[in-house]
């Protein structure tokens, strides 16, 4: 898979990926397991965080959903709470981590991300800002909250002003000033259906 240009920087990340969601549309399969040429979309995603992630690395996801020995798991109580949820109990697990540190925030179907995330991290670092999220997509470019690196401070700030269940990701999250990494939409495609799947299949590299 062909990626823009992206330049080098130093920080301390951390990153979350939101895996718990229940794919409705595509008939209740777990999309943290979907395979694409050969891995499965989890793995490529946590490949493409922990190249700029120097801290924790976090996936929420039920039991069911294999994670390395390497990477915390946690989920939201109770379950299928939503990715605002989601992102509360991933940052609780960085309970003793200083409010400058930057998250990568990161829906588990979006194995584009390798293509995005240093400029993610270092559009953060740079703005001063609370954050960046992508701006991608088709028809027309949209946010991308879940695509995104926040600044540990602001999401806790955030989370506290909204009930995390249920919560919207635009309502939770809309609150903070993020910086914009425009990127093709063939990058931030996420997996919503079959055709995602097979679109994705010809992206992705064995």
């Amino acid at each position: 898979m062909l990626c823009p240009s992206q330049s080098s920087f130093r920080t301390t990340v951390h990153a979350v990926i939101l895996a718990g969601g229940r794919g409705k549309r595509l008939g209740g399969v777990s999309k943290a397991d979907i395979m694409l040429s050969g891995r499965r979309v989890l793995d490529i995603v946590l490949e493409a965080a922990a190249a700029v992630a120097d801290g924790r690395m976090i996936v929420v996801a039920p039991d069911s959903v294999v994670v390395p020995d390497t990477v915390t798991r946690t989920l939201e109580d109770p379950p299928a709470g939503g990715p605002v949820a989601g992102i509360g109990a991933g940052i609780a697990e960085l309970e003793d981590a200083p409010p400058c540190d930057l998250v990568l925030i990161l829906a588990v179907d979006t194995p584009g991300a390798v293509c995005f995330v240093s400029d993610l991290v270092e559009a953060t670092s740079r703005s001063g800002l609370d954050g960046a999220v992508v701006v991608g997509g088709a028809p027309e470019p949209f946010i991308q909250r879940l695509q995104a690196c926040y600044r540990l401070g602001a999401l806790r700030r955030a989370l506290a002003l909204v009930p995390p269940h249920g919560c919207s990701v635009h309502r939770a999250l809309g609150v903070l000033k993020v910086a914009a990494v425009h990127t093709a939409p063939e990058f931030s495609q996420d997996i919503d259906t079959w055709q995602d799947v097979v679109d994705w299949h010809g992206r992705v590299q064995p």
